[in-house]
């Protein structure tokens, strides 16, 4: 046998060699397959990115069957083309602004409207949009009044301004998603755990997940959460009571979640860490200790992690679901608290900080938010998120579906921290072709309007330490081999795991892990069911970070984010607000076309008032408010400008393009 620089060995010593490197083989298969010993003791010791432990559930046949999702099958419409609800601000303003106004105006919230509710409302109605637009002139013209109606609607209302017909945010006390959306909730039942050699005691499992779980209907291998304290008071793993197994169903390297963790830790952003298992499942008569696949082990935002990262259990941790981050929803917490889902007991000062925040964003004028923004969000923690989140032209985030995060309230500061959660999808992964993903735009991330980032991302002092920190990672952490070098080790720790699935499992998985062809392209958006296409973190980072360095440089300007359903759902529409801005206004009858002052506004909606109430009971209902509105402020109204996607609110004017003029 000849081994290089013309060295031989003769038979004998030839047959050791042999023996010796497929031994060390064996040794690092296992080692990657089932070393659990020694079992962790601390958090620190469970989360080892490469370390590949083994976990095995048992439960009873009735309880796991149990946990099958009732409901569903009856939402698709509602998930493609929205269910009507939420595009109803476009065909139905007059339900759509009714709510609204409703909402806002009921002071004593007792179902109705006075005519003192109805004065109040429209001074506090000026005088918030004016602030917004600077405040000097005292009068509101058309782009100022659409923006207005924009900030009044509820944002789920919006949503098909950034290309998504249908809002995320579940009905009350239910938890928000997909799978939600489409009627699936997830049952908790008791079972057992052993995990890398150790029993506890009875656990709660459930499954887990929205598009995953989607996707992974039909095998076995469903995400699953596993919480050690729901039946067994004080019951912990290494310090950690809930479990988080994401089947990575979206991934064939199985790596995705954890490169991107890890990538985010390495930027100073307080992000979960990860590890692996090899799940098995016992359940008799169904399950006789199946392998049900290789999962990746992802830490839960909780108060532990709290304590781990910020110091304190003491603060709290929200998971919003929405397409208008920090948007006016009220002056109620009630109204919020779906939206935001806390996953604490929440103080009322915590409350209100939200509601606070939501104000400033939504009403304060350009140079008021950039003085005071850094009082409610931690600049340069936010600075690292989105240089990472950009990096990784992860749109299934705030940049797009409004999800996949948390924010954390410090106590202390009272400022809020993000940390991203659910990133299956990070490297370009949805939401566009990985080529044009991979020249994502640095300055615009974000998908279709978005008000919190647009004026985030204006203030000089956000700016400068997002950019700073966008070339800062750009020349460490961002580097192509840092990135190889990650990959090559998490393929020789998981690989065993992923071929004692299945061969095909392991093809896959070596074609991700590899440099694949030229011109793969990605799937469609939401096609679930559809072909997975080959995903690669080395070749997306091999063409992102020359484009982020170019973008710096200026040599570029980047790709727009498209979003769904390719360049139409990155369009600016200007949302339901540049529809109804000309007729609401028109309705207010203002002397000088628009243009209207204060005075005026709270005379046209005193007169709404008095014309409505046809009955004179001195109240309006929320029925006889939507008749009015549908009677006043309908786009088409005759004699008033005509709305729709063809014409544009503008500073000073309310005009419409010329025939054959782009609009929308």
């Amino acid at each position: 046998m000849r081994l290089g620089r013309g060295l031989t060995l003769p038979g004998c010593r030839e047959r050791v060699l042999i023996l010796f490197i497929v031994a060390l083989d064996v040794l690092w298969a296992c080692r990657a397959v089932a070393a659990d010993a020694p079992a962790p003791v601390k958090a620190a010791e469970l989360f080892v990115q490469d370390r590949v432990w083994s976990a095995h559930l048992m439960a009873g046949a009735p309880a796991w069957q149990s946990m099958e999702p009732v409901g569903g099958g009856g939402g698709l419409g509602l998930l493609f083309f929205g269910g009507g609800r939420h595009i109803a601000a476009e065909t139905d303003p007059g339900g759509a602004l009714a709510g609204a106004i409703m909402k806002r105006g009921d002071a004593n919230k007792d179902g109705v409207l006075d005519a003192a509710e109805m004065g109040a409302l429209a001074g506090g109605l000026f005088d918030r949009w004016a602030a917004a637009a600077g405040g000097t002139a005292g009068t509101l013209d058309g782009g100022q009044v659409a923006a207005g109606l924009n900030a009044l609607l509820d944002p789920e209302w919006l949503t098909r301004g950034a290309g998504i017909p249908f809002s995320l945010r579940a009905a009350e006390g239910k938890r928000n998603g997909l799978a939600s959306l489409l009627g699936w909730e997830f049952k908790e039942v008791p079972a057992s755990l052993t995990f890398a050699g150790v029993e506890y005691g009875k656990v709660g499992l459930r499954y887990k997940g929205n598009g995953t779980y989607m996707e992974a209907q039909k095998s076995v291998k469903r995400s699953l959460k596993v919480d050690l304290n729901q039946f067994t008071k004080g019951q912990a793993l290494a310090g950690v009571a809930k479990l988080n197994f994401h089947n990575n169903v979206t991934d064939p390297s199985g790596m995705m979640e954890s490169v991107a963790y890890h990538l985010y830790r390495d930027a100073g952003v307080p992000a979960p860490r990860t590890t692996y298992a090899r799940v098995i499942v016992t359940v008799p008569g169904l399950h006789d200790k199946q392998y049900f696949g290789l999962y990746g082990v992802v830490e839960n935002v909780d108060g532990r992690f709290a304590q781990d990262r910020f110091g304190t259990k003491r603060g709290a941790i929200f998971k919003p679901a929405t397409f208008g981050l920090f948007a006016d929803l009220g002056a109620d917490w009630a109204d919020y608290k779906q939206t935001y889902d806390a996953k604490t007991e929440l103080t009322a000062a915590q409350a209100r900080r939200v509601i606070d925040l939501s104000q400033l964003v939504t009403y304060a004028s350009d140079a008021r938010f950039a003085a005071e923004i850094g009082q409610f969000i931690d600049v340069d923690e936010f600075a690292r998120y989105m240089a990472v989140t950009t990096y990784l032209s992860s749109l299934d985030s705030i940049f797009y579906t409004g999800q996949n995060f948390y924010l954390y309230l410090d106590p202390t500061s009272e400022r809020f921290a993000i940390i991203p959660w659910d990133l299956d999808h990070a490297f370009g992964g949805i939401f566009g072709e990985p080529g044009d993903l991979a020249r994502l735009s640095i300055r615009r991330p974000w998908v279709g309007r978005n008000r919190f980032l647009e004026r985030l991302f204006k203030v000089e002092a956000f700016e400068r330490a997002y950019l700073g920190r966008m070339d800062q990672f750009a020349r460490t952490i961002f580097k192509p081999e840092r990135f190889h070098a990650e990959v090559d080790a998490l393929t020789r720790a998981i690989r065993p795991a992923v071929e004692a699935e299945s061969k095909e499992m392991a093809a896959a998985f070596d074609k991700s892990v590899a440099e694949p062809a030229k011109g793969a392209t990605s799937r469609p958006a939401f096609s679930f069911f559809a072909p997975k296409p080959v995903r690669s973190i080395k070749r997306f980072v091999d063409a992102r970070t020359p484009s982020v360095v170019d973008q710096l440089a200026g040599k570029s300007q980047g790709m727009p984010a498209k979003g769904m359903g390719g360049s139409w759902a990155g369009r600016d529409t200007g949302g339901p607000g540049q529809t109804l801005a000309p007729s609401f206004l028109a309705g207010l009858k203002p002397p000088e076309p628009g243009r209207i002052t204060r005075e005026q506004f709270v005379t046209g909606f005193q007169r709404w008032f008095a014309t409505w109430d046809a009955n004179e009971s001195g109240t309006l209902t929320k029925g006889e408010l939507e008749a009015g509105i549908r009677k006043e402020v309908a786009p088409g109204k005759p004699g008033a400008p005509r709305g729709g996607a063809g014409w544009r609110a503008t500073a000073g004017a309310t005009t419409r393009p010329a025939t054959g003029a782009k609009g929308g």
